[in-house]
């Protein structure tokens, strides 16, 4: 298996437009097919951090193993789930130290996601 490479979602551009990019670890930026020094912008961080997802998958010719982690979030005052659950799918961002750490332990690929759609109240 050839080694992974480190991808990264950065903001571009103008603060006021947020748009964001995929670099990797040589400072190119993903086209939508490879990677060149000038790359796809993306109105969305979400959409840009799938497509890191999809492009470190292609490495892989395997089923993944899945685990879940629990998540605990406490909401004080009064909302429904699906509002708390929208509102932390938009202000929310998992961040992995892929730099520092790389894609996974011993040439794994571990791509950790949060499905704020399965929020729940906890029963007492």
């Amino acid at each position: 298996m050839r080694k992974l490479p480190i991808l990264s979602v950065v903001r571009a551009g103008n603060p006021d437009f947020e748009r964001f990019l995929i670099e990797d670890d040589h400072g190119r930026q993903w086209t939508g097919q490879d990677f060149s020094d000038q790359g796809v912008l993306y109105a969305l961080r979400n959409r840009a951090c799938a497509d890191v997802h999809a492009i470190l998958k292609g490495f892989f010719q395997v089923e993944p193993v899945r685990y879940m982690a629990p998540v605990v979030i406490e909401v004080y005052g009064e909302a429904d789930v699906g509002k708390v659950a929208r509102y932390l799918s938009q202000a929310s961002i998992l961040h992995i130290a892929t730099g520092k750490y790389g894609n996974g332990p011993e040439g794994t690929l571990v791509l950790p996601t949060i499905e704020w759609g399965l929020t729940r109240e906890e029963a007492e």
